[in-house]
C-alpha cells in the first residue's frame, strides 16, 4: 500500500502522480477527456445515457467504465449512518466477516455485528490513528439489502438481459438441479422443477444453497483498508460508490505475457512497473466498471470510510475472454483475494449443457479469438484463425483443466479428512466436490471430506 501511495505523496516535491487517462465522447456533458482519441485512454467516463448508446452499438467492451451523471457533487449526508443502523437492526447479535489485514490468511475473521458497528462510529468521532494495534476494518461478504439507492449499471444493462444475464441464468438453473438432487418425495411440498420460491434453500452434502450472492453485494471498508493486487474470480465486476472516496489502482490493459506470468507468480505481493499504474478516484455518485473477459488486476485504497454496492455481470459478447481469465484465476489462485464460490461447480455443469443445447443464449460474436491461453494452441488473431480450435473444443479444453485445478481425483480409493489432496488445494475450499466424487449424487450419503 505504501509503494502506491508514494507517487501521490503532497509532502514529497517531485511526485509523479499517474492518473488514469481519461476518454470521454465528443460533445459529452462531462466536458472534454485527458487524451483525445478514446481508444487511448485507460478509462472511459460517461453518462447512464452514452453508456446505453454503447452497449446498443453490440460491440465489445474493452475499456473500464466510470459512469457518472454529473460533475456536481453527489450528497451522500448520513448515508453511512444510516447503513450502520439499518446493520444493526438487520443483523443484530450476528456476526459480520471482516478482512484480517493482521496476517497472510485469505481467511476473514468473524466480528460481531454490534461490536463492530460501535467500533465505527468511535473512529468516525474521534478519528482515531491508524496503528498495527488499530488496524482498519473491512467488511467482507455483505448481503446488498442494507444498501439502499438505484444500481445504475445494472438498471441500464438490465434492456439487454441475453447479452448480460448469462451468470444469473447459470445461478437459477443449477438452484434448480440441487433441488433435484435433495428433493424428497412425499416429504416436500414443493416439486424440485417448481421455478417459484421454495420454503427452503437446498442443502447439498451439508451447505446451504446461495448462488446468487455474487450476483449484488454490499462493501463498507473503514479508512485505510486496502487489498493487494487481485482480479476478481468470475470477471465483470461493477462498483457504485454510495458514500466516501475509494482510490482504485489498476494495471494497464491488456497485460503483456511477461506481465501475467510476474503476476500469477507472485500474487497479491505482485510489484507492477509503476508507469503501468494507474488511479481511478471514485467518489459519490461514480459507478466503476471492470469489463468482463478483461484482465485488469487492481488494488483499492479506501481514503475515507466508504460505503459501496456493487455485483457481477457476463457480458456473453466476451465469453471466451470470460472463461480464459476464469481458468487463469483457478489455477493460480494467488492472484484472487477471494475464495472460488463452492457452487461454481454446479454452475459449470449447466454452462456445459448451455454451451452444447441452447448456444442461442451465448452471443458469440464473429470476430477474432483474442485469448491466450498458456500451455493451449489457442493464439488467436486474424491471420492463424483457420488454425484456432472450434469454440466447443476450447470449451472442453477449459473444463478439463478446471476439474484438474477443483478436484483431487481420489474417487477410486478412500478419501478421509486427513488423506484428502483437496485439504491443501486453496481452489477447492479445502473440500472435495462433485468432481472429485461424480458418483455421489444425492445429499442422503455425502463423504466425509465434502462436508
Amino acid at each position: 500500500m505504501c509503494s502506491l501511495l508514494k507517487s501521490w505523496d503532497p509532502a514529497v516535491p517531485s511526485t509523479n502522480a499517474n492518473w488514469a487517462q481519461i476518454g470521454t465522447q465528443e460533445h459529452s456533458p462531462l466536458g472534454k477527456g485527458s487524451v483525445t482519441m478514446m481508444n487511448d485512454a485507460d478509462v472511459w467516463y460517461m453518462t447512464p445515457k452514452e453508456v446505453e448508446v454503447l452497449i446498443n452499438t453490440h460491440n465489445p467492451i474493452r475499456k473500464c467504465l466510470v459512469i457518472r451523471k454529473s460533475w456536481d457533487d453527489v450528497s451522500n449526508d448520513d448515508n453511512i449512518e444510516r447503513f450502520l443502523q439499518c446493520l444493526t437492526i438487520k443483523f443484530g447479535s450476528g456476526s459480520v466477516e471482516v478482512q484480517d489485514l493482521s496476517g497472510d490468511s485469505k481467511h476473514p475473521k468473524q466480528i460481531r455485528c454490534r461490536d463492530y458497528v460501535q467500533t465505527l462510529r468511535t473512529s468516525q468521532g474521534k478519528q482515531v490513528s491508524l496503528s498495527k494495534d488499530s488496524l482498519p476494518l473491512n467488511l467482507l461478504n455483505l448481503k446488498a439489502t442494507p444498501i439502499t439507492g438505484e444500481d445504475v449499471f445494472s438498471t441500464i444493462i438490465s434492456a439487454h438481459y441475453v447479452r448480460f444475464d448469462l451468470l444469473d441464468t447459470l445461478c437459477q438453473r443449477a438452484e434448480g438441479t440441487l433441488k433435484q438432487k435433495t428433493f424428497k418425495p412425499g416429504t416436500d411440498h414443493i416439486p424440485p422443477s417448481n421455478a417459484g420460491k421454495a420454503k427452503r434453500h437446498p442443502i447439498i452434502h451439508g451447505r446451504e444453497i446461495d448462488l446468487q450472492s455474487c450476483l449484488t453485494f454490499g462493501l463498507f471498508a473503514q479508512r485505510g483498508s486496502y487489498s493487494g493486487w487481485h482480479v476478481d474470480v468470475l470477471n465483470g465486476t461493477y462498483v457504485t460508490c454510495k458514500a466516501g472516496l475509494k482510490a482504485w489502482f489498476i494495471h494497464q490493459h491488456p497485460l503483456t505475457e511477461a506481465e501475467v506470468a510476474a503476476f500469477t507468480e507472485a500474487g497479491q505481493y505482485w510489484q507492477p512497473d509503476p508507469s503501468r499504474v494507474m488511479l481511478i478516484l471514485l467518489r459519490p455518485g461514480d459507478t466503476l466498471y471492470i469489463p468482463a473477459g478483461e484482465l485488469v488486476p487492481h488494488a483499492p485504497i479506501t481514503v475515507t470510510d466508504c460505503l459501496m454496492r456493487g455485483g457481477m455481470v457476463w457480458d456473453t459478447l466476451r465469453f471466451h475472454d470470460i472463461l480464459s481469465n476464469t481458468l487463469l484465476v483457478i489455477e493460480n489462485n494467488d492472484i484472487t483475494n477471494e475464495p472460488i464460490p463452492a457452487q461454481l461447480v454446479a454452475c459449470w455443469d449447466e454452462l456445459e449443457n448451455i454451451v452444447q443445447n441452447e448456444s442461442h443464449l451465448i452471443e458469440l460474436v464473429a470476430e477474432r479469438i483474442d485469448t491466450r491461453m498458456q500451455g493451449d494452441t489457442l493464439m488467436g488473431g486474424e491471420d492463424n484463425a483457420e488454425e484456432a480450435e472450434s469454440f466447443s473444443a476450447f470449451f472442453d479444453n477449459v473444463t478439463t483443466r478446471m476439474k484438474a485445478a477443483l478436484s483431487c481425483n481420489c474417487n477410486t480409493r478412500a478419501c478421509t479428512l486427513n488423506s484428502c489432496r483437496c485439504l491443501e488445494k486453496q481452489a477447492s475450499n479445502h473440500r472435495c466436490n462433485a468432481w472429485c466424487h461424480p458418483n455421489v449424487r444425492k445429499n442422503h450419503s455425502p463423504r466425509p471430506c465434502m462436508i
